[in-house]
């Protein structure tokens, strides 16, 4: 995964980037709201296939994923994330619009 994505310190991008390292989503779960569940655990199978279509495929499917998984989880935690990993949060939300 791009580095970028690893200066952000919030648990719920750990997760998410050792959930796409082990292939592995239940340990994610416990952040996603239970009404989300099975949309990020669809979304999680989709990401493992496009993950293994070469490092390009694998680095905009995790950047995908931690943005959708972020935008979808960190609503209400989102205030208590320090104000410099905010903006990368909101470029993360960006790079979804240029993949769409």
């Amino acid at each position: 995964m791009d580095v970028s994505c690893d200066t952000i310190k919030h648990p719920i991008v750990k997760k998410t980037q050792a959930a796409l390292e082990k292939r592995d989503v239940k340990p994610l779960m416990k952040w996603v709201n239970e009404e989300k569940e099975k949309e990020i655990h669809d979304l999680f199978k989709k990401t493992l296939i496009v993950r293994n279509q070469g490092k390009e495929a694998q680095d905009i499917a995790d950047r995908y994923f931690l943005e959708y998984v972020t935008d979808r989880t960190l609503s209400e935690r989102a205030r208590h994330i320090p104000a410099k990993h905010r903006q990368e949060l909101l470029n993360l939300q960006s790079l979804k619009q240029i993949i769409i």
